[in-house]
């Protein structure tokens, strides 16, 4: 039987009125969590402000603050007016959004506030929590009483990330996409900071507690390119005990003996590099890209040549002495010089070769004066510096691998690797690594740049076809430069470079074909322990570019089954005195969808890559009727 009308007119309006009262809660509801949010942010961006400081009490008061508005904010998304409009495509994706963000920020206080009980571990001094080197000394204690309280802090901030990440993203209110898109941002900073400091927390006791230690500094200069930098162009050794810092010794790279007989290495790196003499002088030591295999190798050099037994290795350049000096601020140099970081690389890489010690016979006092430079920062770095400004040079500075540090200590090691700071020269999956050694005698390498380009073309069956185009442009001026950056005593032209040229690829790679000028030429290929490694020397002729094209395969370069395949893959970053301008681009195989056209990126550091893709129903359809007319 039918309803009456007045009945049916009646349940009408009282549904209406049951769905407004609901919206009118929600919206009141959602009103109050906007206003909480808001409260919240405003607390949070003064706790950054208070970590930036120091304040380690005003930053536990901020989080304390943010607290209660995030709560709220939580509760209310749960509640039920809110839950009721869980059925509208954006106000209910939204409510969700939220709820996952108040939750994540809620949870990223119990970080902050871990974080903030490892501070109050450290000394103050000044108002300020003391982390980094005072007095020549760095207080080792406090960092390792720090690991609980940092580790407790990082399994917070891991767990904020990915309830944030569950956030939705699409179909929200703009102003929820903003938020989500803030709040992940500086989630992400947050693990980062304290994985940072629990690493730290690894590193520093293991390198500076205990016995005493040394640790060999090779300073290297790219402007005569090698794998790890360049150059050896001066030593420094630094002992540690107890937490006291010394520089001890600091020489030119004049100093540095052969060794009496090849130092023993696996057969691979025998076969490799003897032809260079990479066992026995310093000249060529470095010419593995991977500093987890040199630094060891330049330990026993030293050890051989010069003694004593040292505990760890740190490579470091000029652009690296430029981060460095970014924490120091300048400092005076010889020859009424200052020590920047803006003009750092510039002063020992090119004004002093051409303008302050031009002439053959000042050789002596050139190196001098680079071993003073070095001296000194390294002397300015060791007595005083402040621990945040520390790190941030520290970790730019290894990010771009213009600092690495190998350590015995496999512990410690284990963490530089974790942290990125150890230079290695291999990652899991597909990668390629493009390396240039000079091969000329000279100093040109100040003027080389590269400009590299990848083409990647995936299959349906898994694997993908590389395409790698380099051009390596000689900038060298016609006029200006010393004989010495010249390369005067070769039998090239002035000017002209040779470069011994390789590229890193995975082992299961397979090459096919490399050109150099467009036409193909003949290059050597060896498989080393997790790469296959492809070389040639190529000349630059001054003021020209080179050109060369190698192209490979990778049988299973794709992961994933079915409708979707991902795939990833590293470019790794040799330390240049420029970055690369990097080009890639990731095709698509006819029916799927997913690749990108060319991404420009500056190759400072290793860049990881990763691309889906996709095969709609229309894709599945081309395939069965092309299985149909075959």
């Amino acid at each position: 039987m039918r309803a009456p009308v007045p009945r049916r007119r009646t349940i009408a309006i009282a549904a209406t009125v049951a769905v407004a009262v609901a919206l009118g809660l929600a919206w009141r509801d959602a009103r109050a969590t906007r206003a909480d949010l808001e409260r919240a942010r405003r607390a949070l961006a003064g706790a950054e402000e208070s970590a930036a400081a120091g304040d380690v009490p005003g930053l536990e008061d901020a989080l304390r603050r943010a607290r209660g508005p995030l709560q709220r904010a939580r509760r209310l998304t749960g509640a039920l007016p809110l839950r009721a409009i869980g059925w509208a495509p954006v106000a209910g994706r939204s409510a969700r959004a939220a709820a996952s963000l108040a939750r994540a920020a809620e949870i990223a206080v119990d970080a902050g506030l871990e974080a903030a009980a490892a501070a109050k571990l450290f000394p103050a001094g000044g108002g300020r929590i003391v982390y980094g080197i005072s007095g020549g000394r760095l207080d080792v204690a406090p960092w390792a009483a720090a690991r609980p309280p940092l580790e407790r802090a990082a399994g917070a901030a891991r767990r904020a990330n990915r309830i944030a990440a569950r956030a939705p993203r699409t179909w929200v209110l703009p102003s929820v996409a903003r938020a989500r898109a803030q709040i992940t941002r500086r989630l992400a900073e947050l693990e980062r900071g304290v994985r940072y400091a629990l690493d730290a927390g690894r590193i520093i006791p293991a390198m500076l507690a205990g016995a005493p230690k040394r640790y060999l500094v090779v300073l290297q200069n790219p402007a005569e390119a090698r794998a790890t930098g360049g150059l050896v162009g001066a030593f420094a050794l630094i002992e540690t005990d107890r937490g006291r810092i010394r520089l001890r010794t600091i020489a030119p790279n004049t100093e540095l003996k052969e060794a009496p007989a090849d130092l023993p290495m696996p057969e691979w790196f025998r076969r490799r590099y003897d032809r260079f003499a990479s066992r026995r002088h310093w000249s060529n030591v470095n010419m593995e890209p991977d500093f987890r295999l040199v630094g060891p190798l330049l330990a026993r050099l030293f050890e051989r040549t010069i003694g004593p037994r040292v505990d760890g290795v740190i490579g470091v350049d000029p652009i690296g002495l430029a981060e460095l000096l970014r924490a120091t601020g300048p400092i005076p140099g010889p020859r009424g010089t200052t020590l920047e970081a803006a003009t750092i690389a510039r002063l020992v890489m090119s004004d002093s070769y051409n303008r302050m010690f031009p002439d053959p016979g000042t050789q002596a006092a050139r190196k001098a004066f680079f071993v003073e430079v070095g001296r000194r920062i390294l002397a300015r770095v060791l007595a005083d510096v402040a621990a945040r400004p520390a790190a941030e040079a520290f970790s730019t500075a290894a990010r771009a691998k213009h600092l690495m540090v190998w350590v015995a200590n496999s512990g410690a090691q284990r963490a530089l690797e974790d942290l990125g700071v150890a230079g290695a020269f291999r990652a899991p999956g597909p990668f390629v690594g493009l390396v240039n050694q000079n091969a000329s005698a000279d100093k040109l390498d100040y003027y080389l740049r590269r400009q590299v380009d990848l083409r990647v073309s995936p299959g349906v069956d898994g694997s993908a076809a590389f395409r790698l185009t380099v051009r390596l442009r000689n900038g060298a001026p016609a006029t200006g430069l010393s004989p010495y950056v010249l390369g005067g005593d070769r039998d090239l032209p002035p000017g002209d470079l040779l470069t011994y040229m390789s590229v890193y690829l995975p082992s299961s790679a397979e090459a096919s074909a490399l050109r150099v000028g467009g036409a193909r030429v003949d290059f050597e290929s060896e498989r080393v322990p997790g790469a296959l490694v492809v070389s040639r020397f190529i000349l630059v002729p001054r003021g020209r570019s080179a050109v060369a094209e190698l192209e490979w395969e990778l049988p299973r370069a794709l992961s994933g089954a079915g409708r979707q395949r991902r795939l990833g893959f590293t470019v790794l970053r040799q330390p240049m005195v420029a970055p690369d301008l990097l080009s890639i681009a990731v095709g698509t195989p006819r029916g799927w969808r997913g690749g990108f056209g060319p991404t420009w990126l500056t190759g400072d550091r290793d860049t990881q890559i990763r691309a889906t893709l996709s095969r709609p129903l229309w894709g599945r359809i081309w395939d069965f009727l092309a299985r149909r007319i075959d």
